[in-house]
């Protein structure tokens, strides 16, 4: 490779019109120093031009054997191309750059995950990228384990995006089965360009969208208990709601202030005392007997995932036969003090607001179960 001549590009950049001084001025060109530096300078700008002609071979040349490795790479196959062996990697897109964006929405790299309150489908397998180019479409394949090389399920989008998600049942795929999957990226072109595979397991059970008939009654998205993930399930308006309600009959203090999750709170208020913990605790909906009243951050649970289900499932909708305004209270099993407990509402699925209320004023009671999962 030619060498830069930097001794010739240090004098023209400091030759100037400027008096000529050898101490402070020596590139200086007035008053008599066209005499000491003229030729040198006419040397160095000969110089300057030598090199970049030289540049201009070498470039020439380099275009002449990419030219002729991709004529070997398209005429293929290739086992080394000018002299190099290995694989050849020319790729018309620019390599995908991935990245993992906050939780709940469509990870990378491909996982199964279960709802949210983001409003995603319970069990889904999606991917996003930063990477972003003029696509045509972008599909995601799916492969069993057992067969890597064919593809087995497959779904593609059309226009340009970062990311593709697909319910698991909607693909067809069997529960606790292990799989493979990529992305791959298609431009107006007809090129594109694939994402690595990465192996993924379909959970033992799949979870409808939130507002999904599950459980006995509605599937209102899953929260975790101390180490245990659950599926928290609303019951069915026409069984599972009392309205008005009381949380107690007087004034009392009964120690149930827990404000988390889960029914011991309310299987000790199972008395005629308690009449809105009684109500649920004595429930059988579609065979199952374990509904109960939720405690203060379940109950919070419940009021917002009702607004993501109503964009879900119509019926929780306004107007529909399982609508109740989440911006309503509705008692928990938590307890305040001797004469007042919390009810919980929601003015979005981001915002629920915990309250105190007095014990035997009115407000409505929702029923709630927990499954496991």
């Amino acid at each position: 490779m030619a060498t830069k001549p930097q001794a010739a590009y240090d004098r023209i950049a400091a030759a100037n019109n400027g008096p000529y001084n050898a101490s402070t001025n020596p590139g200086g060109l007035a008053d008599g120093g066209h005499r000491q530096n003229w030729n040198a300078d006419m040397k160095a700008v000969v110089d300057v031009a030598d090199y970049a002609a030289d540049l201009a071979v070498e470039v020439a040349a380099d275009a002449d054997r990419f030219e002729a490795a991709v004529a070997a790479i398209e005429a293929g196959p290739v086992t080394s191309v000018n002299g190099l062996s290995g694989a050849v990697v020319l790729p018309k897109i620019a390599p995908i750059a991935l990245s993992v964006p906050a939780a709940g929405a469509v990870v990378t790299p491909m996982q199964t995950f279960r709802a949210t309150l983001a409003g995603y489908a319970a069990d889904t397998i999606g991917y996003y990228s930063d990477y972003a180019i003029p696509q045509a479409s972008r599909t995601l394949n799916v492969y069993q384990a057992s067969a890597p090389n064919v593809i087995f399920k497959t779904v593609t989008v059309s226009g340009a995006g970062n990311s593709i998600d697909s319910n698991l049942q909607s693909l067809g795929l069997a529960v606790s089965t292990n799989y493979l999957a990529e992305l791959v990226f298609t431009d107006a072109t007809g090129a594109s360009v694939k994402t690595p595979k990465v192996a993924f397991t379909t959970p033992a059970q799949f979870l409808p969208d939130i507002g999904g008939g599950y459980g006995g009654g509605f599937f209102m998205g899953t929260y975790t208990d101390g180490s245990t993930r659950y599926a928290a399930i609303r019951a069915p308006k026409a069984s599972g709601f009392l309205t008005p309600a009381t949380w107690a009959t007087a004034a009392g203090v009964t120690g149930q202030t827990g404000a988390g999750y889960g029914p011991s709170n309310s299987a000790a208020l199972n008395s005629a005392s308690y009449p809105s913990a009684q109500f649920c605790e004595n429930l059988t909906i579609n065979g199952l007997s374990d509904w109960y009243l939720a405690p203060a951050a379940e109950a919070a649970f419940h009021q917002k995932a009702m607004y993501v289900a109503a964009q879900n499932n119509a019926a929780f909708a306004s107007g529909g036969a399982e609508y109740h305004n989440p911006a309503l209270g509705n008692w928990t099993a938590t307890e305040v003090d001797s004469s007042q407990a919390q009810f919980a509402r929601a003015s979005s699925s981001a915002d629920a607001t915990l309250l105190s209320g007095t014990k035997t004023s009115n407000a409505s009671t929702i029923a709630v179960r927990r499954v496991a999962i």
